[in-house]
């Protein structure tokens, strides 16, 4: 699945974010019916009670301002590529919570230059925003680019440090266009940014749920991108919750950091995952969440220039679906399915700790296709430099299959390991299963 730059048609630099931080003012905001527009004070809030209204306010205060918003839904066409930037440097809006203050994006029509409720373009810098206590509402059903056909509609795509997402719910985002991904979320410069660096990037306590129906293509929730060659830093999520977001999206995937730490994702086709087109010099520690009916809890995919230092699995609970013909892993590593030249992938270090691995329910006969941890290449087309799995638990009873940890067995597959300590949870030690070449 590519993962492709949705912002627009070309770049353009937005050399404000290279301008020292200004004293950020507060402006409040709200659904008048008064007819008066407000002075923007916290007893006299400017009137946002149309799309008009509030994106206008969004081009005037387009940086160094703290928006608050009373409760109400604030309608928005969002972003447009190159004559509307609705995320700007050091802006930070304040909901009265979430479900409380709804903003939602309508008129939405293009394939690819709308759609986005907050964004600017795609070397638009928005170092400093935050968004804090509310619903963002991407309103497929009410935007002619996915009722039509033409693409999808979602909520965030920036770039730039500091930014934090917090307590914000996420609701009816889709794609109604094959080829064209649903990223609800998307934090990531984009390569020719490897003038700057970026860091402390978080989203905290968000909740993604409701999508849309009708949908023709993948979506990815939540993804804090670090491109080759641009250094980027400190990117976490952690305390949000995924809450059956596979509708009928050709694939889910509930997120991507750094540090993944403290979620809980239900109903969704991957947990975490990670695609490799080109080396991934970052950690990515994966600990302390809860995985219940997904297909894989964590994913790597490589190609044939990827390359991955290190993914840390630990202290995770893993409910997998366990039915019959269906197939489900709490980690899973696929090799390339082009041929390799030259010098094999390296996944440099895979640490599998301290993890509860459950089957959702008991089958009658015994599910093959129920697997815990699979780091296999039957091509040998990837190596790993070290394995470590330990202390890690399995259910019992019919899940009890011999499918718990499938290693590979072929020569310089894995330079060292370590495999120790892995039982279920009636006491009895769970043996590695052996896996041979093509």
């Amino acid at each position: 699945m590519v993962k492709s730059c949705i912002f627009g048609l070309a770049c353009v630099a937005f050399m404000s974010a290279l301008c020292c931080a200004q004293t950020v003012q507060d402006i409040y905001l709200a659904i008048r019916t008064d007819g008066k527009p407000g002075s923007g004070q916290s007893y006299d809030p400017y009137d946002a009670g149309t799309a008009g209204k509030y994106d206008q306010l969004l081009q005037t205060y387009s940086h160094d301002t703290a928006f608050h918003y009373y409760p109400g839904t604030y309608q928005t066409s969002g972003w447009h590529w190159n004559t509307r930037h609705s995320a700007g440097v050091n802006c930070k809006h304040y909901g009265a919570n979430m479900d409380q203050t709804i903003i939602q994006l309508i008129g939405a029509s293009d394939p690819t230059q709308d759609g986005v409720i907050f964004s600017a373009d795609c070397w638009g810098i928005t170092d400093g925003f935050e968004v804090h206590d509310m619903t963002l509402d991407c309103n497929a059903a009410g935007n002619p680019k996915f009722t039509h056909g033409i693409g999808a509609v979602t909520a965030l795509a920036l770039c730039g440090s500091n930014i934090l997402i917090q307590n914000v719910k996420f609701i009816n985002f889709g794609t109604s266009k094959s080829g064209a991904e649903c990223f609800v979320v998307l934090i990531a410069p984009m390569p020719q940014m490897n003038y700057r660096t970026f860091n402390n990037i978080k989203l905290d306590g968000c909740v993604f749920t409701s999508p849309a129906t009708g949908n023709q293509d993948g979506v990815d929730c939540a993804i804090i991108g670090s491109p080759t060659g641009v250094t980027v830093t400190n990117t976490v999520v952690q305390n949000c919750w995924f809450l059956n977001v596979a509708s009928d999206f050709a694939y889910s995937i509930a997120f991507f950091a750094q540090q993944c730490d403290g979620n809980y994702v239900q109903g969704c086709g991957t947990g975490t995952y990670l695609e490799t087109f080109s080396p991934n010099h970052y950690p990515w520690v994966v600990e302390n969440n809860v995985f219940s009916n997904v297909g894989a809890a964590a994913q790597i995919t490589f190609h044939a220039t990827g390359e991955v230092d290190n993914l840390t699995f630990q202290n995770n609970t893993v409910v997998l679906p366990n039915q019959i013909g269906l197939q489900s892993r709490a980690v899973s590593v696929e090799e390339p399915v082009e041929t390799v030249t030259g010098t094999k992938p390296e996944l440099g270090d895979l640490e599998i700790v301290g993890n509860s691995i459950y089957a959702a329910q008991c089958t009658g006969p015994t599910n093959i296709g129920l697997e815990g941890f699979v780091i296999s290449s039957p091509n040998q087309r990837y190596f790993v430099g070290n394995l470590t799995v330990r202390n890690n638990q399995f259910s019992a009873g019919t899940a009890k299959n011999g499918q718990q940890i499938q290693i590979m067995n072929a020569p310089n597959f894995i330079i060292q390991s370590q495999i120790s300590n892995n039982t279920y949870f009636d006491g009895s030690v769970v043996v590695t299963t052996q896996l041979s070449p093509n």
